[in-house]
């Protein structure tokens, strides 16, 4: 997982070469998919953790790495959304991002039982 950071300091934005009106968004993937997760949050009771609306990844788009990211940042929405701030909330977006990557990886990299679960 990756993270931009722009010229003035703000997490999750990067200052691209040319692009003078605005900073761009870094990780796009990921501040996509948060931003898809939070417009999705709609009925959800206090404390919960997971958006209802969002459907199972293979439902609802032909891009299966987006639809991984989504459920990843569904499933721990409350933990990234329940920071102080929006910098707060972009470091909690990469942890997150982070640790799924790193039990992907790990799941894939030990074959042990969990691999085929």
């Amino acid at each position: 997982p990756h993270i931009g950071v722009s010229d003035s300091g703000e997490l999750g934005k990067y200052s691209r070469r040319g692009q003078i009106d605005r900073d761009g968004t870094a990780c796009g993937a990921a501040c996509g998919a948060l931003k898809f997760c939070e417009d999705c949050k709609v009925h959800c009771d206090a404390g919960e953790t997971q958006v209802e609306e969002i459907k199972a990844p293979e439902e609802q788009y032909a891009d299966y790495q987006e639809e991984f990211i989504i459920a990843q940042i569904n499933a721990r929405l409350s933990e990234i959304t329940s920071a102080p701030d929006q910098d707060s909330k972009q470091a909690a977006l990469v942890r997150v991002m982070y640790d799924s990557a790193k039990l992907f990886m790990d799941r894939n990299i030990s074959f042990d039982d969990s691999f085929t679960k």
